[in-house]
């Protein structure tokens, strides 16, 4: 088929499916698009070759672009383009005709975001099975500091000139103890669905929130400022330890976040509202760091995406939202709510 006759036969079947077409002309140095295809794109009309090159280079996985000219087709992975709700993910079919590609563009976002689920649903399995014998080994090891802690405890309250901020040190590290075992809880049910059965008991946030806040300021970075500001007539239904394994995660990131900035600061702000038709409480962690990397960002929930380069496991923000979304780890406690304003 002459390259004339495919190119309408082309055009006629992405109108028919819907698609949007692309062009790129290497003599003339354009590339252009249909009008559908600049919707997918989220690009006015046309602009030079190598500046679309760039874009499908910067966004492109897999195999990567063809060898524009010697190549004869292509059939390209996911390309991620930048879009006004978030990033969309096009695929892009074409053929060569002398210097001029024309092709296909396709919308994959979906797709590309159902496999993503997939994927972590996954690895959220595979950490749920391992996560089991790391917790009965670590509970092991928390075993002993707890007894530890208690005995030293008890030797320092039998001494008249006791130091007091060693007993502090003590009670705040046999404190960290025990949330530790509890978060290492929550880890087994990544993997376990009988766990999501356990007991919930009523809290006061405003307790949880300054114990999270304290062990912040354990490991906080130097000149840390940390605001917080939770009343205490919020009160959730909650697995023991579910609101602290979040909070704690999100409050080392924010503490992470911040440690080249002049004036670090944490903020902690909680609040009741009935955004989502029902009484709820609303925990935020803000930072004044630069924020999270763009390319990260639509993946940032996934198991074993890292923001921190070389720190971290990826795996603190992926087990947090778990929690978040077992309605059975947390929720507003009814038997409180006559105190919530």
């Amino acid at each position: 088929m002459r390259g004339e006759e495919w190119g309408g036969a082309l055009r006629s079947a992405a109108r028919a499916l819907g698609l949007g077409m692309w062009r790129l002309d290497f003599k003339s140095n354009q590339a252009s698009w249909d009008d559908a295809g600049a919707e997918l794109l989220e690009l006015n009309g046309p602009e030079p070759s190598d500046s679309f090159v760039r874009r499908l280079e910067e966004g492109v996985e897999g195999e990567g672009l063809p060898r524009w000219s010697e190549d004869e087709e292509w059939v390209s992975t996911p390309v991620r383009f930048p879009g006004s709700n978030g990033p969309r993910y096009l695929r892009l079919a074409g053929r060569r005709t002398g210097l001029i590609w024309e092709g296909a563009i396709q919308d994959v976002t979906e797709e590309r975001m159902l496999r993503l689920r997939l994927l972590e649903a996954e690895r959220l399995e595979v950490i749920g099975r391992f996560s089991a014998g790391v917790a009965h080994n670590f509970n092991n090891m928390l075993t002993i500091i707890i007894s530890c802690m208690a005995d030293a405890q008890e030797r320092l309250a039998g001494q008249a000139q006791a130091d007091g901020e060693v007993v502090r040190d003590i009670q705040d590290a046999q404190d960290a103890a025990d949330r530790a075992a509890l978060v290492v809880g929550n880890l087994r049910k990544l993997g376990r669905a009988e766990d999501a059965e356990q007991d919930s008991v009523p809290c006061q946030v405003q307790a949880l929130c300054a114990g999270a806040v304290e062990g912040l300021r354990r490991v906080a970075i130097d000149g840390l400022e940390i605001v917080h500001s939770v009343p205490p007539i919020l009160w959730v239904q909650q697995v023991p330890g579910a609101l602290e394994q979040v909070l704690g995660n999100l409050l080392l990131n924010a503490n992470y976040a911040v440690q080249n900035v002049e004036q670090p600061t944490v903020w902690l702000r909680g609040t009741r509202s009935e955004s989502f038709g029902v009484p709820t409480v609303e925990l935020v962690v803000s930072d004044n760091g630069s924020g999270v990397p763009a390319e990260v960002e639509p993946f940032l929930f996934q198991p074993f995406v890292r923001s921190k380069g070389t720190d971290g496991t990826g795996l603190g923000l992926a087990t947090s939202a778990e929690v978040v979304r077992d309605r059975k780890s947390t929720r507003l406690n009814s038997s409180h709510e006559s105190h919530l304003v």
